[in-house]
């Protein structure tokens, strides 16, 4: 399961809490209390952190932080097509169409996963994440459901093998998409090997 969420604001509750029971307790008045209230304040913060945290890790939950909130969003909204995509192509009777799913589960997860660690790529990414990952769960939750009607016809027939030659070329698809995210590296580097064996020239060395 590719399970990730945005961070938990329930820490920053139970600074408001501290603070309403402090203010019932005790009389706010002296500079001291501030403080103390300031200290405790920290303490039920990263505890409860610390806390959820944990319990998320024990889970299997990967937090989505990369400051951006609509990206954060848009990541969260792939994981939950990465899992449609796993659940398919683990129930998909034809083991072939199956195969071809877990293809483009394996490469949409390297997608997810470089827009995550690199969020400046997700300009780039985002028609893959916004229109083509969720058609082709659209598409593959169609074919699941014609094959799980156990029906027969022309038409259907017709229909099925018509998405299984377009997964075929849709895996092409997504592997040009994840090449294209690593174009500007890609370009990086055989620059920096141009200049180095130059370089190299230069001095005799080549």
């Amino acid at each position: 399961m590719y399970r990730f969420k945005s961070k938990s604001v329930i820490p920053i509750y139970l600074i408001g809490l501290v603070w309403l029971i402090y203010s019932f307790s005790f009389p706010l008045y002296r500079i001291q209390d501030f403080v103390i209230a300031a200290i405790l304040s920290f303490a039920v913060f990263f505890a409860g952190t610390y806390m959820i945290t944990i319990k998320d890790q024990k889970n299997g939950i990967e937090y989505i932080n990369t400051g951006d909130r609509d990206l954060d969003e848009m990541l969260e909204t792939a994981a939950k097509n990465l899992n449609m995509l796993k659940f398919l192509s683990q129930n998909i009777i034809n083991t072939k169409m199956a195969g071809q799913v877990k293809q483009l589960e394996n490469v949409s997860v390297k997608i997810l996963d470089l827009v995550k660690n690199e969020p400046n790529k997700a300009s780039k990414a985002s028609q893959f994440f916004n229109y083509y990952l969720s058609e082709t769960v659209k598409i593959l939750i169609s074919y699941k459901e014609f094959e799980a009607g156990g029906r027969s016809g022309k038409n259907l027939t017709t229909a099925m093998t018509q998405i299984e030659e377009f997964m075929v070329k849709l895996a092409e698809a997504y592997q040009k998409i994840l090449d294209g995210l690593y174009k500007d590296e890609v370009t990086d580097v055989s620059i920096d090997m141009e200049v180095m064996a130059a370089m190299l020239k230069q001095d005799q060395y080549l």
